[in-house]
């Protein structure tokens, strides 16, 4: 069961990223609805990929490192999300927004650009299924980051 839950999340996240996208009027909120599911199930496929296909280190590593970038990836489009669905359909995002949305996503890209070239997770030399990991000084900022990131889109839900 555990082995399945990875592709029971994306189906399920692309089924209601697709079904947000049915009805008109599409509007941004929808499509950015849309994009924070299929980061959503491209976070799953990732998680599947490192459990199921990984055996050996560098292949551990390397799904880690995909995987670690996405996350960082996922909060663009709720941030954006949350900063619409509060706000009326037609209405203008203020400049404040799009400027601080702006600096936030450029950041959380910087980040998982630095993954890709210096790895946030050290795996253990370990061939077989992954087991674990260990965060590096990078990676350590990487989920500072991370997590202030889940923060305003908690916040902007609010």
């Amino acid at each position: 069961m555990i082995d399945t839950a990875p592709l029971i999340a994306v189906v399920l996240s692309l089924a209601l990223g697709g079904i947000s996208l049915l009805w008109p009027p599409r509007r941004l909120r929808h499509a950015t609805f849309a994009a924070g599911m299929v980061a959503f199930a491209l976070e799953s496929a990732l998680v599947y990929a490192l459990l199921e296909h990984a055996s050996t280190p560098e292949a551990h590593a390397r799904w880690m490192t995909a995987l670690e970038s996405a996350s960082l990836l996922t909060p663009i489009p709720w941030c954006l999300f949350a900063f619409l669905s509060a706000r009326h359909a037609d209405a203008a995002i203020p400049h404040g927004w799009r400027v601080s949305f702006s600096l936030g996503s450029v950041g959380l890209a910087v980040a998982a650009g630095v993954n890709v070239f210096s790895p946030f997770i050290f795996v253990l030399n370990a061939p077989g299924p992954f087991r674990d990991g260990e965060l590096s000084l990078p990676g350590q900022v990487g989920v500072v980051i991370e997590l202030l990131a889940t923060i305003a889109v908690l916040y902007g839900l609010e």
